[in-house]
This record gives C-alpha cells, structure tokens and sequence, in this order.
C-alpha cells in the first residue's frame, strides 16, 4: 500500500492551517505518530477525542458562559456523576425563575466535564 502524502504545496497547507486555526480548530500535530500513541492506539483516540471537546467548548460557547462554574451542590454532583458513568447519571433539571442561573450553572457542568482530567472518564 502506497504511503500517504500531503495534497498541495506546502504554502497552501499553511494557509489551509491559518484559515482552520482561526477558527479553532487545530489539526493533530505529526508527531503523535509513534507506535505507541498513533492513531491505532486508543489512547491516541481518547485524546483526540479531549483535544475536540475542548476546541468545540472554545468555539461554540457563548462568551457569557465560557468560564461559568457548577456552584450549586447538586449541580456538581452530577457533573461528577456524569464523569464516572454517564449512563447512570440521570438528566440535570434546573428549575426557577429567569435570571437565577439555570444556563450558567448548566454549562458550569459540562464545563467541569469537559475540562475534567483524562483519568476521570
């Protein structure tokens, strides 16, 4: 089988790079190639799949909730729940009126998960 090669002049790429990082998205550096963290790997997997979320938190967020925290017990409580088995968690169900924090406290959540270390998953 032929090995792969690159598509394009390499100024080309490094525009496609600037146009892409700009955005936020970063592609995989090529030195996570190795026998023991390539992309065979599921180690390799899990990071990449790290590296995404957090790239997608910094772009998709809204501005107001990028730094929110989970401060309510309850709410922290779950996220953390959520990180040792998602699929026991339960759903998160924030009630009350507007303007006491149900959006920020919910993004607070995924925020700790996202952010959490990658042994917590």
């Amino acid at each position: 089988m032929a090995e792969p090669v690159r598509a394009g002049s390499a100024r080309a790429m490094r525009a496609l790079e600037r146009i892409l990082s700009a955005r936020g998205i970063h592609l995989a550096p090529e030195d996570r190639q190795s026998e023991t963290t390539g992309p065979g790997h599921p180690e390799w997997h899990r990071q990449a799949r790290a590296e995404y979320a957090l790239s997608r938190w910094r772009t998709a967020t809204p501005p107001r909730f990028r730094n929110a925290d989970a401060t309510l017990p309850e709410v922290v409580a779950w996220a953390d729940r959520a990180l040792a088995d998602p699929s026991s968690a339960g759903a998160l169900l924030l009630t009350g009126l507007t303007g006491t924090g149900k959006t920020y406290e919910a993004y607070g959540a995924l925020r700790r998960i996202a952010a959490a270390p990658s042994g917590s998953s």
